[in-house]
């Protein structure tokens, strides 16, 4: 957590411990969701009363920085992701770099920016669970546990 705080607020003349101490409690706040079993995991995104265009980009903003993150994280090598794993990571791509377009029904784009959302956030929900269960599985053994 050090480095990716590091890398988000950079030690400049000012205090940042106000900032890091926010992004902490991000933190603690969506590994707990991530985590949990209510599913309470959500995307933190523009809220719904703001216009379609504004949600769009930031959910494209939001992929390009998981990607972002999942790439430099080092979590586990691609090769053991699997294919369900590769595939959400080849959507959260094309995502990233889509751009909105209007003119059709707003009911059926609103239904449609629904419908990614919940995707992307059950994806990310999938990548969570399965990266959990590689570094458990890939973990040197405890001499310390009793099976």
């Amino acid at each position: 957590m050090e480095s990716w705080l590091d890398e988000l607020v950079p030690d400049l003349d000012e205090d940042p411990a106000d900032d890091r101490a926010t992004l902490r409690l991000l933190f603690a706040d969506t590994v707990r969701a991530l985590r949990g079993d209510e599913m309470d995991f959500q995307l933190l995104l523009p809220d719904d009363d703001a216009p379609l265009a504004e949600r769009a980009m930031a959910l494209s903003q939001w992929c390009q920085g998981f990607l972002y993150g999942f790439g430099t994280g080092g979590a586990v090598p691609r090769d053991r992701l699997s294919g369900e794993v590769e595939e959400v990571l080849r959507d959260l791509t094309h995502i990233s770099q889509a751009s909105v377009e209007t003119g059709a029904d707003a009911e059926e784009e609103e239904q449609a920016y629904t419908e990614i959302i919940e995707y992307v956030r059950a994806g990310v929900q999938l990548i969570h669970d399965e990266l959990i269960e590689l570094r458990v599985a890939s973990a040197p053994p405890d001499p310390g546990r009793l099976n």
